[in-house]
């Protein structure tokens, strides 16, 4: 049967039809990878999760350095040590609990690497600045001061932008088959 035997009402019609046909085809297409998008999102929101704890963990570590400098140029004493001290031990809690959090929520081998060599740095840190405060208190300020140097000397290292390493995962697979910790 040729195309042109047929009455216009249902050649238009078929076309019409055609169309829909294409639109229901399209439609379901489109239904079929919006689904594949919802897993892709929740990694994005994990994936900036991790990076908001890195950030507010290098913030409250450059914070702390930043208190021990003040306190150790103070010479351990007098209000700017009273000030400095409890909130130092406060933020320092804090810090643990989002390194806590960080090396739970890190799954890849260079990203677990990159926090332990971090986290010894900060070990480092924390050994000096505890010798820092001990020094200040038994009057050897002198001492103090030298070992502050170190200490700040330590900060690159410590506040070294861990955030690549949280992402490396998601860039190499552009997010494709990545399942956040927990789901």
């Amino acid at each position: 049967m040729k195309m042109q035997s047929l009455k216009i009402g249902t050649r238009l019609g078929l076309g019409f039809g055609l169309v829909l046909l294409l639109l229901a085809l399209a439609l379901g297409l489109s239904y079929r990878q919006i689904g594949t998008v919802g897993p892709r999102i929740d990694t994005l929101v994990e994936l900036q999760r991790r990076q908001d704890l890195a950030q507010d963990w290098r913030t409250q570590t450059q914070l702390n350095v930043t208190r021990t400098d003040a306190v150790a140029r103070a010479g351990g004493a007098g209000p700017v040590a009273e000030f400095f001290s409890p909130l130092i031990k406060t933020t320092s809690a804090k810090i643990n609990e989002l390194q806590e959090s960080l090396t739970k929520a890190v799954d890849s081998d260079k990203g677990k690497a990159l926090l332990e060599e971090i986290a010894a740095s900060r070990k480092a840190y924390i050994d000096i600045r505890n010798q820092v405060f001990a020094q200040l208190k038994a009057g050897e300020t002198d001492a103090a001061l030298q070992a502050r140097f170190q200490a700040t000397s330590l900060g690159p290292r410590i506040l070294r932008d861990p955030t690549p390493a949280l992402r490396t995962g998601a860039t190499r697979s552009r997010c494709a088959g990545i399942q956040p910790r927990g789901s």
